[in-house]
């Protein structure tokens, strides 16, 4: 039996897997970036909004 021959050899960032497998790690990146965002962004908005709300309660005539 003959053994098969390397054609072509391509270099570069996961090139020689489907298309959706290339992605997967971008998919992986964006979720976690999004939580990273959300879990920072969300707290510092309820605190500027409890702040506001405090500063509203107290300035009662």
């Amino acid at each position: 039996m003959k053994k098969g021959k390397i054609l072509s050899v391509k270099c570069g960032y996961n090139p020689n897997s489907s298309s959706i497998g290339a992605n997967i790690s971008v998919f992986l990146w964006s979720t976690v970036s999004a939580g990273l965002f959300i879990n920072t962004v969300i707290p510092i908005i309820i605190n500027k909004l409890k702040k506001k709300d405090k500063d509203v309660n107290t300035k009662k005539p």
